[in-house]
Order: C-alpha cells, then structure tokens, then sequence
C-alpha cells in the first residue's frame, strides 16, 4: 500500500499505478467530483475485491470510466440524444447509463436489460491515466455499503489500510467544499432520459440541450 501525490507523477509514477490495475488490486483514484474505488473493471476477480471492501451485497453492476468518448462510441447503441449528450458534458461530472452491445464487455458489468454506466471524468491525472491504461477502470464512491462517501485520502488510508493497492491523493479535489458526486442519467434504447441521481450537472440543463 503506497499514497502517490499527483505532485509527483511521471512515466514510473504511471507505470507503478497500471501495474496495480494489471494484478488486479484495487486504487483509490481522483475524478472531477470525489474519489473513488477503482480496478480493472475486465477482470472480474477485481470487482469482488471491491465488493469486499465495500461489504456490498448489491447486484447492480458498477460504473466504469473508459478512456475516450470512441471507446464508448464503439461499445453503445448510439441514438441522437446520446450524441448531443456525449457532445456537451463528456469530459465532465456526469454518468451515463447507456444501451449497450452485447458481449463487449463482460456479463458483470451489464444490467439485466443490457445498459453500462460510463463515466469520463473531467479529471487530468484520471484522463491521463485512463489514456496510457487504455482499459476501462471501475468507478464507486469510497464508503462502506450503505455509508457516506469519504473525500479525504487521510481518512479513506485509516478506514481501509492495505486492502487497497495504491492511494492517489489529489490536494485540489479534497480542497473542495461539499463535494457532490455526478449527475446519473439514463438514455434509453428509444431516446428517453431518466434522472436517476442530481448531481453537479442539472438536468434541466440537460433537457435544454434536447428540446
């Protein structure tokens, strides 16, 4: 277990935190609203380390950051609403739960009616890190099932010690007063948006950009 500072990176800095991802540990990680858990989110041995330091019982899959909006591209069903939505807030501070082709990427991550929530946060160290892993990495919020999400490297380090491979500590993000986390919208096959979840984003913002 290592605390890397954003101060610091470089190509080893880089290499260190993929070679985690690539063994299947899990990292506490930046984005552009709080930290998060996050590992190879191909790997399915990776999502139970996370479900066991979440103690999460839930079945709903996690969301995963990718690294570009191609990769997405390439893995949805594209509808017009998705591309104007895409568009405007990607990077940035919200998730997308998508329809979603079958069989490119793993089972566990699909809902029962084939949707997959992205995210491509509007986070340089997180984009960049995405873009040399080139893989999609999980992405949950840093709390116990059923607890407050903790923003704060110092406290997550105490609450979860040596179960997590690398801690990356982001001064700007814990520098932020109440931190909320994305905004979750759903697209449907048929091009309807659902709010599952308020975050940074207003969906009225969002509707605008549609109507």
């Amino acid at each position: 277990m290592k605390i890397y500072s954003i101060k610091t990176r470089d190509d080893k800095w880089f290499n260190d935190i993929i070679k985690i991802l690539k063994n299947d540990e899990v990292i506490v990680y930046p984005t552009d609203t709080v930290y998060g858990f996050g590992s190879n989110a191909l790997s399915e041995k990776s999502i139970e380390k996370i479900n066991k330091i979440k103690n999460r019982k839930s079945e709903t899959p996690f969301s995963i950051c990718v690294p570009s909006k191609q990769y997405l591209f390439d893995n949805v069903i594209m509808t017009e609403n998705i591309q104007k939505i895409v568009d405007k807030f990607l990077p940035g501070k919200i998730t997308l739960i998508l329809p979603t082709k079958k069989d490119v990427l793993p089972k566990y991550l699909y809902s029962d009616d084939l949707y997959v929530g992205y995210r491509i946060p509007a986070n340089e160290l997180c984009l960049k890190l995405l873009e040399k892993y080139n893989s999609p990495i999980v992405s949950t919020s840093i709390n116990l099932s059923g607890d407050e999400p903790i923003n704060n490297i110092q406290k997550i380090v105490r609450k979860f010690s040596n179960r997590v491979g690398a801690y990356i500590k982001d001064d700007n993000l814990e520098n932020k007063e109440n931190p909320i986390g994305s905004t979750i919208i759903k697209i449907s096959k048929d091009d309807k948006i659902i709010l599952i979840r308020q975050g940074e984003i207003s969906f009225t913002d969002i509707l605008k950009l549609i109507d």
